[in-house]
């Protein structure tokens, strides 16, 4: 009776660890594949979005909107307000950024392009 219980442990123990590499390998490839970013910053009262192209960085959204508007800052451009969406995989932002840039045109933004240098 004990060996059925340790070979039934085992098989469980096995498919266990099996999900949790799986599950894993899973979570590696998605948060590998979701650090790209485009951000864009607004300045309402000129009819002005900046946007960035889409890039991939390590940094979290916070530091990427604070450097942002650093930039716009001492480049003397106005902005209200600097945004950074969430992560997603290549595609994904540049489909994203792609209908940023195609909204705010529409709703008559001028768009300027702002450099990401590596």
């Amino acid at each position: 009776m004990l060996q059925i219980e340790r070979g039934v442990a085992m098989r469980y123990l096995l498919l266990w660890l099996g999900a949790a590499l799986a599950l894993s390998c899973e979570m590696s490839s998605s948060q590998a594949a979701s650090d790209y970013f485009f951000c864009l910053a607004a300045d309402y009262r000129s009819h002005v979005v900046y946007l960035t192209s889409v890039f991939q960085s390590g940094t979290d959204r916070d530091r990427l909107q604070k450097a942002l508007a650093i930039i716009l800052s001492r480049q003397g451009r106005s902005f209200d307000v600097v945004q950074c969406p969430m992560p997603l995989d290549f595609a994904g932002a540049a489909e994203a950024q792609s209908a940023a840039e195609q909204f705010n045109r529409k709703s008559g933004f001028r768009i300027v392009q702002v450099p990401i240098s590596g």
